[in-house]
């Protein structure tokens, strides 16, 4: 034993240097191992510690083979099989000696680095699987000791092991200095599968339902003209493209579509086949690559959910397939063909292997793995990212090679990882890296890794708006809503669906001119001469009706614009074939309407992948009505169903019926709005329904009250459907509630809002009603850069200072957007809405008042943006308003200025004195014309009319003036009021007053005399307005008005100025207004502007100049003569010609039908709009408000008399005209009149607001079919 100690102890001392080596190395790497569990990712953030994982280990590569360096070295410092070996000429057993040498081994090159790991592992607290992890360490690590102990023990020297140990550490040292080489050389691509081939399944699943679309089949032809360069003679080549579309519906829980085979087989037409034997497959790498981080093949074009991620349970369901043959389409006939083939779907079943959720420790775990959440922070992103928290000591590579990956995910091999949102149903794949294959050493089994992150604002939410991803972010995304999943693919077989269905021709085919062989410069015939080969029977059959039609649509279609004259020839087909058989033009619309959705879809989700990906540009706007899908060709092809609809069809035109072939014309002409009205409710639930629909449903829930049009009214808000303006007039017009018209307002803009300008308004109008995100919303858009592309720093800053200073009224929030900022940081997540105060509070805070007061007496506080403020005390009247521009308007639900109101039936007189100081500063538009700031008395009558009178500073000195307008529909009279003797500086008197039809203003300060303004002749005001003090600015600065004396009154005084019509023609005397004339009517004329003669059955009337005008426009002043109508009725007359004397302009004689109140009319007469220039005089207006004139698509010469004729039915008003001397009538339109009152007035008037007085001349007035008697 003396002896064994002693060789010990001088092995030890000669190999000392080597033994400490080798100590140092085992406690290095021990150090490094620990250090790094300590501080996990950090250790790769610069210097040094980045290799540690991005690298295969270094110290562990050097601590694996240095024992193939120093136990040589060891064991034959010593030789034990050399001939001049000690031991032989010793008294020592070689028993002994190698009995040392073993000893020493074992010591050093087993129990160190046994105990290193020992104690690695109880501290990483991985001690369940210490003895796994030992036994793996042992086959990893001993057998090397060993196979070199055992080389020792029999070879003669050491040099074997110097040329083994120099390759071993060249390769160690090109991992360290460069290890994505090192990567790259030891990693490893799975690729296929280990599914086997797919079993032929003799029926589907239950549920599952995969078919070829029949409408989707079509051809396209594609046609190249090139020259022959040898023989110079044209080469026509055409190319058919052959496409259909291929539905799955019903798939089963799990199962997914992986791919598609599709055997064209052939076309079938005419006794005639066309062999194609063409295979199209999609999803080539059928079930994704094992551990892969990729979606099937439903992923390709597969539009994002409504939260903008992919959905694991709703993948895509349409796929197109489509093939190329050099056959030419004209060879197929024009009705089509038969496209005949099979398509074999391979299935297979999504299996969760497992599913990790996320702890309360921040740290996903399952055993052994555990996954760190963290967020990192962007310019404009933010991104979700995950690294593993277990740092397996001990990994090798498919090859053998050490490797801790500490920032890399791993995940079993075979599966494929998501995460998932446990609340909503979106599933996204992981990782973007380069998958290599591992093994655990701790389990023992392949594990697969890839570095990865998920980016909220991108990855996670692509086609979300800004404001919609911030919400998300801020709620939905934390880490307690995800969970992990693993999931594997299993085959499920194959389904084999034949198909037989109908293709057509293309319908737009190239038209090929034939030249002369040496001729190539002519010109082919332009395409509107094939018009003339185009036949159709005077009574078709529905075969011949339906090649013409095709035939026209192949011309035609997508070239309308190169018809130009000719399009009545195109428009007399269409409407032949539409009277005769209408289903097929219903049918070719209904695909055209479905494959314009197809392609418009597919633009979006380009223009989805393409740009929202990168930045929030969208060409969609917020609030915009529905585009028509129906236009070009295709509108004159529905315009021709309009015009032929009878009565009879009435089940047909129903069943067609649809926001996209918008049929209400015909609807409303024949009386079936009541019954169309549930089915129009119904279909505007589900999809944007077009302008004219939502008036009906306006109206309905006006009058009736109808929950369901409301219901349909709130969808497309929802929608985003119509203007903003017409969102909240649904709360005046429709009588909807604002909380809920102002909740789907909000939802909308948070969900499709990309730019800060569109949020503005409905957050205002959030504000007005208490939604309480509202608040929160706002400091989510200040505390985030994803809205700066609304324009530049400063116009954001002035968006965001409007909002703030909207919240200021409802809420303590400072105006000032520094101190906003700061308290919206401190509160925004704790405030409430107060029903009381009608402001947002902190719960347990002090109540506050009412930002408004009013009573009875004052009349009804107006404010449809709720950016304006209101208290009455003793009589005094305090206004202000803020957050943006605001003016009057010419239409109610574009009026948004504050305003306190009070109704005024009758003559009446109203006065308010007005105190406002300037306060000019810059405009929230940055433009000098805006600069303006306005108080005064307003009056409103009805939807569309208003006079104003008010006191204004603009400018940028500022300027100061006392304005006038009086607003017709559309037009505004501006009169600015000479002020020779006022102070700016001074409170102002204004009065408004009515006297019968006539509207006049005045105003005076202190107690000088009243200056009056002139009459405005009104006629078509309601007799019941609104009238009170109102105030307006386009300045950013808040502003503020104080209004005493408001008081409204019965009676009023005549006005000084009256509007009567003044003759440039001497000794003219006025007819009386109400002078009755016989066969004619009864003489309105209240502004004396007319003078009428009859002679037999002619009648002349001679116009003044300037104000005798029929329009509600400006005024209905002409001078006219009317017949009180009751029910249908028909009504003739001849009017013209045209005025001829000198210097005549901008007048007519025209025949008018309108209610006797003049809230709906319309005129059609002979004119002239310049001297020498004539017009057919037309316009119509319902309640008001102008519509488009008529078209008219004939010639007519207004020199000659012109017969018109007005036929009243139950809901239209059919116009047709006739030249002196002709027999025929032409229709030119129909006015529908489904709101228009039973009783009506009809008659002619003489229209003039040239410079000279006019004389117009009509003749042989006849009323049939009707009750008349004298007009009021």
């Amino acid at each position: 034993m003396n002896k064994t100690l002693h060789l010990i102890r001088k092995d030890l001392r000669l190999c000392r240097w080597w033994l400490a080596v080798w100590t140092a190395v085992c406690g290095l790497h021990l150090g490094l191992r620990l250090y790094q569990l300590r501080f996990g990712d950090t250790v790769s953030d610069s210097g040094f510690w980045r290799p540690l994982e991005t690298s295969d280990r270094w110290d562990w590569m050097v601590l694996r083979w240095l024992p193939l360096l120093i136990i040589p070295f060891f064991l034959h410092a010593d030789p034990l099989v050399k001939r001049g070996a000690f031991w032989k000429g010793l008294p020592v057993r070689r028993s002994r000696l190698v009995t040392a040498k073993l000893a020493v081994v074992l010591a050093f090159f087993v129990l160190l680095p046994l105990v290193c790991e020992v104690f690695y592992f109880k501290t990483s607290g991985l001690s369940s699987i210490l003895a796994e992890a030992l036994g793996t360490w042992a086959w990893r690590f001993l057998p090397l000791v060993v196979i070199v102990t055992i080389a020792c023990f029999a070879t003669p020297g050491m040099l074997w092991g110097l040329p083994v140990a120099a390759g071993l550490y060249g390769v160690a040292l090109i991992s360290i200095l460069r290890p994505d080489v090192s990567r790259n050389l030891v990693s490893r691509t799975l690729s296929g599968t280990e599914h086997g081939e797919f079993q032929i399944l003799e029926r589907a699943p239950e549920g599952l339902r995969i078919v070829v679309n029949d409408e989707s089949a079509e051809l396209t032809s594609i046609t190249n003209s090139t020259v022959d360069p040898e023989t110079k003679k044209p080469v026509h080549e055409e190319w058919t493209h052959i496409k259909l579309e291929v539905e799955a519906g019903s798939l089963p829980e799990g199962v997914l579509i992986t791919r598609l085979d599709c055997h064209f087989d052939g076309l079938h037409f005419d006794h005639q086949i066309v062999v194609l034997d063409q295979t199209v497959r999609m999803g080539e790498s059928a079930i994704p690559r094992l551990g892969e981080a990729s979606i099937p093949l439903q992923e390709e074009g597969n539009p994002v959910n409504s939260g903008g991620l992919y959905d694991l349970e709703n993948l895509r369901r349409t796929w197109v397939l489509s093939t190329a043959s050099r056959m030419s389409a004209r060879s197929i006939p024009i009705e089509g063909a038969e496209l005949e083939g099979k398509v074999k779907a391979s299935l297979v079943k999504r299996v969760t292997v497992k599913r990790i959720d996320y702890g309360d420790d921040a740290i996903w775990t399952s055993g052994e793995e555990r996954l760190h959440f963290d967020w990192t922070s962007g310019r404009s992103d933010r991104s979700l990212e995950f690294s593993t928290g277990s740092y397996r000591p001990l990994a090798v590579d498919g090859r053998g090679n050490a490797a801790i990956l500490t920032s890399n995910f791993w995940w079993p091999k075979g599966t494929t990882p998501w995460v998932r949102h446990k609340i909503r149903p979106y599933g996204r794949p992981l990782g973007s890296a380069t998958p290599g294959m591992f093994r655990d050493v701790t389990r023992m089994r392949d594990l697969r890794f890839a570095g990865w992150s998920l980016s909220i604002d991108n990855a996670l939410s692509p086609d979300l708006a800004p404001l919609a991803r911030l919400r998300f972010r801020d709620e939905m995304s934390g880490p307690e809503n995800w969970e992990l999943e693993f999931v594997r693919y299993e085959p499920v077989g194959m389904l084999e669906i034949p198909f037989r269905v109908k293709v057509r021709r293309p319908q737009s085919l190239p038209v090929l001119e034939m030249v002369a062989d040496d001729d190539l410069t002519s010109l082919p015939k332009p395409y509107a001469s094939y018009l003339d080969d185009i036949q159709l029977p005077a009574e078709p059959t529905e075969e011949e009706a339906r090649k013409a039609f095709l035939a026209l649509t192949e011309l035609c279609s997508g070239r309308w614009s190169e018809f130009g004259n000719v399009k009545w020839k195109v428009e007399e087909i269409l409407a032949q074939v539409a009277a005769d058989r209408p289903e097929i033009l219903f049918e070719a619309l209904g695909r055209h309407i479905r494959s314009d959705e197809r392609e418009r879809s597919k633009r979006n989700q380009r223009h989805r992948q393409n740009f929202v990906h990168y930045d929030f540009e969208s060409s969609e706007r917020l609030w915009k009505p529905m585009d028509d899908p129906v236009n070009g060709y295709w509108w004159h092809v529905r315009h021709a169903l309009i015009s032929t609809a009878t009565k009879e069809r009435k089940e047909l035109y129903f069943r067609h019926l649809s926001p996209k072939i918008d049929l209400l014309p015909v609807i409303e002409r024949f009386g079936w709005l009541e019954e169309a009205m549930p089915l129009m409710q119904g279909m505007a639930m589900h999809e944007p329904a077009p302008h004219n629909w939502r008036e009906h449903f306006t109206v309905d829930a006006m009058k009736n009250g109808t929950k369901r049009s409301q219901d349909a009214l709130e969808r497309q808000i929802r929608a985003g459907a119509m203007e903003f303006y017409r969102v909240t007039d649904c709360m005046v017009s429709a009588k909807m509630d604002g909380e809920r018209v102002a909740n789907a307002a909000w939802d909308t803009t948070v969900e499709r809002a990309v730019e800060l300008s569109e949020v503005r308004e409905a957050f205002m109008l959030a504000l007005k009603y208490g939604i309480e995100s509202a608040p929160r919303d706002l400091l989510r858009i200040m505390n985030t850069e994803l809205l700066e592309d609304s324009g530049d720093s400063r116009s954001r800053r002035l968006l965001l200072l409007s909002m703030v200073q909207a919240l200021s009224v409802h809420s303590d929030c400072p105006p000032d957007l520094a101190e906003a900022a700061k308290w919206l940081a401190e509160n925004a997540y704790e405030l409430s809405w107060n029903p009381v105060s009608r402001k947002y509070e902190r719960p347990g805070g002090p109540a506050h008042e009412p930002f408004f007061k009013s009573s009875e007496r004052y009349g009804q506080w107006i404010d449809p943006k709720g950016i304006g403020t209101l208290d009455i005390k003793d009589g005094v009247i305090r206004m202000s308003t803020r957050a943006k521009s605001t003016w009057v308007g010419n239409m109610i639900f574009q009026r948004d200025v504050a305003r306190l109101m009070k109704p005024a039936e009758g003559d009446f007189t109203a006065e308010v004195t007005v105190e406002m100081p300037p306060a000019i500063t810059a405009t929230w538009g940055g433009k000098d014309w805006e600069r303006a700031q306005c108080a005064g008395l307003l009056m409103e009558a009805g939807r569309y009319h208003y006079l104003l009178v008010q006191k204004k500073f603009f400018g940028t000195k500022p300027l100061s003036q006392i304005e006038v307008l009086n607003t017709t529909a559309v037009e505004c009279a501006n009169r600015q009021i000479e002020t020779p003797a006022w102070d700016p500086m001074k409170p102002v008197t204004f009065r408004l007053c009515r006297y019968g039809d006539v509207f006049y203003s005045a105003w005076r300060q202190g107690a000088g005399d009243w200056i009056e303004s002139e009459g405005f002749y009104n006629a078509d005001w309601e007799d019941e307005v609104r009238v009170g003090p109102f105030l307006t600015t386009g300045v950013v600065k808040p502003m503020e008005a104080v209004f005493s004396g408001f008081d409204v009154r019965v009676g009023s005084t005549p006005p000084r100025h009256p509007p009567m019509g003044k003759f440039t023609t001497p000794e003219v005397v006025p007819t009386p207004d109400g002078a009755a004339l016989e066969t004619w009517g009864t003489v309105r004329n209240p502004l004396r502007n007319g003078v009428f003669r009859v002679d037999g059955d002619k009648l002349t009337i001679l116009a003044a100049h300037r104000d005798s005008t029929w329009s509600s426009g400006s005024r209905i002043g002409a001078p006219a003569v009317l017949r009180r109508v009751t029910g249908e009725f028909t009504y003739e007359v001849t009017a013209g010609p045209a005025p001829s004397d000198e210097g005549a302009a901008w007048s007519s004689a025209v025949v008018v039908v309108c209610t006797r109140d003049k809230s709906a009319s319309y005129k059609i007469g002979n004119g002239v709009f310049e001297p020498g220039k004539l017009l057919v005089n037309q316009r119509h207006w319902n309640r008001s408000y102008p519509r488009d004139n008529f078209h008219i698509p004939i010639v007519i010469d207004s020199s000659k008399p012109l017969r018109v004729r007005f036929e009243r039915g139950a809901h239209v008003l059919r116009v047709s005209l006739r030249e002196e001397g002709v027999e025929a009538w032409t229709q030119i339109g129909e006015l529908l009149m489904y709101d228009w009152p039973d009783e009506l007035e009809v008659g002619v008037a003489g229209v003039n607001a040239g410079p000279v007085d006019t004389l117009l001349e009509f003749r042989k007035p006849t009323l049939r079919s009707g009750q008349s008697s004298v007009s009021r």
